[in-house]
């Protein structure tokens, strides 16, 4: 289990989880960005969340996403177009094995996380 991007995507869940209706489409995290293409990284996504993952096949993600969600957002797309749009490569699922130690490690991260945030505070004041 590679520690790092298991830290990561514990980080970057802190900021999705609370906005997860927004970025969920039938259950399933649409992930786009340089790195996501690792399958590694996208199997450790979708063990984290507990959620199947995807990501475009082609690189357009940023622009096409912001064009998306304003679709959807104001009503003018459905998400059943949005399909029409988006070419999806193959989904990953989670490991429940995987996933249920993660959500074991989740609060020692949570919590490591927490005690060392005033150690950064001084250290970039350094």
């Amino acid at each position: 289990m590679p520690v790092c991007l298991c830290f990561l995507t514990y980080s970057t869940s802190r900021y999705v989880f609370p906005y997860h209706s927004f970025l969920i489409f039938n259950s399933t995290y649409i992930v786009a960005g340089g790195a996501i293409k690792s399958q590694l990284w996208r199997q450790i996504i979708a063990d984290v969340t507990g959620h199947p993952v995807v990501c475009p096949k082609h690189d357009v993600e940023a622009n096409l996403g912001d064009v998306m969600l304003a679709g959807v957002g104001t009503g003018l797309l459905s998400w059943e177009e949005l399909e029409k749009w988006q070419t999806l490569d193959k989904k990953v699922y989670p490991n429940e094995k995987a996933h249920r130690i993660y959500n074991q490690i989740y609060p020692v991260y949570r919590s490591s996380y927490l005690n060392l945030k005033s150690d950064m505070d001084v250290l970039a004041k350094l």
